[in-house]
């Protein structure tokens, strides 16, 4: 391994010839989501457990001199508050707000948020303080935490993300809390971060403001004659059934903007 100055002034201990997984993460075996694994001119991003920072990371190959055919690897740390953070994740350029969920350590932190538009919980904690927290100061409407404690279902959430198909992430949809005192429908895109077997499981979250779409899907569906099937007659609200089937297409088109 050969290395320039820039490099060096991060890991300054580093020497020619070093194995990289070794010196860079402090690994015993070649990383899970190595960026010489992707395909050339392609970009990934990991997470760096041993500087504790993002990396942006892309690839080549160069004829060296003396050397013959040689991998390089250009790096760059990335700013935890940039907007376009992990766009390459979901191809959700706009997001109002970026989670970090680390299910191993029980923890998350806030790494984006748009300033004055949502009640969010502390900038970081624990994460069934966080859950807890939604709850007690309704930073989601009532009526949609039974479905919102469901899908932040720690328990079984990366086992669900592993087998989500056709995309590798899974969406919901709430209403969240603003600071005016409203409800806004946003939608909640879940990501696993690809990492080895022996590291944190580690989810990113994206929050979508959708509130126009939304009313505006629902404002179609009440001129809609409803199928008889559709309404509980004793007590003339919507079955659950009808209110998932219905609910589908709009998750469908969230994923396709």
């Amino acid at each position: 391994m050969h290395f320039n100055r820039e490099l060096q002034q991060v890991f300054p201990q580093i020497c020619c010839g070093d194995i990289c997984y070794e010196v860079f993460c402090g690994e015993k075996a070649p990383c899970g989501g190595c960026p010489l694994h992707v395909s050339e001119n392609e970009s990934t991003l990991f997470y760096n457990k041993k500087i504790h920072q993002w990396i942006d990371v892309s690839t080549g190959t160069i004829d060296w001199p003396g050397k013959g055919l040689c991998h390089v690897v250009l790096s760059k740390a990335i700013y935890e508050g940039n907007k376009n953070l992990f766009y390459n994740l979901t191809n959700l350029s706009a997001y109002d707000e970026l989670f970090e969920l680390n299910l191993t350590k029980d923890s998350f932190k806030v790494l984006f948020h748009l300033s004055d538009k949502y009640i969010i919980p502390s900038e970081e904690g624990s994460l069934s303080t966080m859950m807890a927290e939604v709850i007690s100061r309704k930073l989601v409407h009532p009526d949609d935490i039974a479905d919102y404690l469901d899908f932040w279902n720690l328990d079984t959430i990366m086992e669900r993300l592993s087998s989500a198909s056709p995309s590798p992430f899974l969406l919901g949809q709430f209403r969240k809390a603003k600071k005016d005192g409203s409800y806004c429908w946003v939608a909640q895109t879940a990501v696993a971060v690809r990492q080895s077997r022996d590291d944190d499981q580690i989810i990113m979250c994206f929050v979508q403001d959708i509130h126009e779409q939304k009313e505006k899907s629902l404002e179609i569906k009440e001129h809609k004659p409803l199928p008889s099937t559709s309404i509980d007659p004793l007590t003339g609200l919507y079955r659950k059934k009808y209110i998932r089937s219905e609910s589908s297409p709009a998750a469908a088109d969230i994923r396709n903007t």
